[in-house]
């Protein structure tokens, strides 16, 4: 992706992917995650247990002490999302 003009960013855009952290599957293999951030803190992603994508929020809602129930390690984002937000801001 990064040869493709995605880059780091910490400010979520809709269009933006999020990584997140790896979490063990029902097959006790560790697996990488990524999805779009829609915006108003939902993001879709894959479901493996319904195997279609699917709208959820963007960490997978919080736990009991209130901390992500997933955490996102990087948000990546485009020339061409950033153009957009910014004709937005106006």
């Amino acid at each position: 992706m990064f040869k493709n003009n995605w880059n780091p960013t910490k400010k979520l855009i809709p269009g933006n992917v999020l990584v997140w952290e790896e979490k063990r599957g029902v097959d006790k293999i560790l697996h990488q995650h990524i999805g779009f951030y829609l915006g108003a803190d939902k993001a879709i992603s894959n479901s493996s247990k319904k195997g279609v994508p699917s709208i959820h929020h963007f960490t997978y809602g919080k736990n009991k002490k209130g901390k992500p129930k997933r955490k996102i390690i990087q948000i990546l984002t485009h020339t061409i999302i950033r153009l957009s937000d910014s004709r937005t801001d106006k």
